[in-house]
């Protein structure tokens, strides 16, 4: 999880900064960057491939306690339908509205993960309201 520290600090100040507007939520994917995998790039936490649902959510819950990522956080169930559904491998980002509309959808990361795009996307959905 190399790669997830760098825009952690920068994404927990926007669940500070917006947190009582909006509900974050993360949800953990297969692993990018898995010790066994293609690009193993983990060396602080190992983590090896996902081989069950339970090893998926300890996984999870390493990201919450370790990393320190802010808001929720969910598993993508062993056939990663949300990775398929959302474009998610390795990360995306979105912001859905409380009527279920899509406000942005982000390009597929790393490249498209822009943090300061969904600030800004953020801050004129909360000056709307």
């Amino acid at each position: 999880m190399k790669l997830a520290h760098r825009p952690v600090p920068e994404y927990n100040a926007l669940v500070e900064r917006y947190g009582q507007s909006a509900t974050f939520l993360t949800i953990y994917i297969r692993e990018a960057h898995a010790v066994d995998g293609e690009w193993p790039d983990d060396e602080e936490l190992s983590i090896a491939t996902h081989t069950s649902i339970k090893d998926r959510i300890e996984k999870g819950t390493q990201l919450k306690q370790k990393v320190k990522v802010k808001g929720e956080i969910v598993v993508d169930n062993m056939n990663n339908s949300a990775a398929i559904v959302w474009g998610a491998t390795p990360e995306s980002l979105a912001v859905i509205r409380p009527d279920g509309v899509i406000e942005y959808a982000s390009a597929m990361g790393p490249w498209g993960y822009d943090l300061n795009k969904l600030d800004n996307v953020l801050s004129g959905l909360c000056k709307k309201n």
